[in-house]
């Protein structure tokens, strides 16, 4: 089965319990060349709400969310993080993220996309 989101491929999607300052770590190996994508979450005072990208090299990125501890959830809505490249197609990213700012728990909703092939 492949399912699509308005022309884009759904790789995975899935939902995870995270804590504030743990990492979280997508490989994407189709065994032509791996992708890496670490999350990381930071709460940094008198900073606006972001997400940090920083290419760590050809084959892994760092996206750090910061100050994402709001209960009513926090997304990217329609316009999708392009993190990188694979299977010769971009990768997006699309995702949800329930924090709080009374606990460390946070539930973190993602789904990858594949762009269009060319």
């Amino acid at each position: 089965m492949i399912l699509t989101v308005d022309g884009l491929e759904v790789l995975e999607s899935g939902s995870l319990h995270a804590l504030h300052e743990e990492s979280l770590l997508f490989e994407f190996d189709d065994g032509d060349g791996a992708l890496t994508v670490r999350l990381t979450f930071k709460d940094k005072r008198n900073c606006e709400r972001d997400v940090e990208f920083e290419e760590l090299n050809e084959w892994e990125v760092l996206l750090t969310f910061v100050n994402f501890d709001d209960p009513d959830g926090v997304s990217n809505k329609k316009k999708l993080l392009e993190v990188g490249e694979f299977r010769g197609r971009s990768l997006y990213l699309r995702y949800f993220v329930i924090g709080s700012k009374d606990s460390e728990n946070m539930l973190v909703h993602y789904t990858w996309f594949l762009g269009p092939k060319e």
